[in-house]
């Protein structure tokens, strides 16, 4: 009897860990977007994302990403300039389709991603 009570008590135990285990997921990604920086026009404020030219206004903001800490917290973001925009970087970015603008696509918000860390995040 006392085995069968053991058993049922790790069969619990069991299914208590493997439920925490896949109800923890990964934090919320704060842009909506992954791609690689191809051109990057200040002047114009046009940058260009995997092929796709979006509008860039001069007060869109830039972060930079950090797997260690919540990015969707505005108060633990660390900010960058765009003039550290660079083709060839992998960038998260959120865009919106905003009718005023010449192509209709516009960059709300970019994060710098690290090199070589992309896998967990795609």
């Amino acid at each position: 009897m006392q085995y069968k009570l053991l058993y049922i008590g790790c069969l619990i135990l069991g299914y208590a860990l493997s439920v925490i285990s896949i109800g923890h997921t990964q934090e919320p990604l704060p842009f909506q977007q992954i791609g690689m920086l191809d051109a990057i026009f200040l002047q114009q404020q046009r940058i260009v994302i995997y092929d796709t030219s979006f509008s860039f206004p001069t007060d869109t903001p830039v972060y930079h990403f950090k797997q260690n800490i919540d990015n969707t917290k505005p108060n633990l973001r660390q900010s960058a300039s765009q003039q550290v925009l660079k083709p060839g970087m992998r960038l998260g970015y959120t865009a919106v389709y905003n009718r005023g603008t010449q192509n209709g696509r516009v960059i709300q918000e970019v994060w710098i991603l690290p090199p070589g860390q992309l896998s967990s995040l795609e």
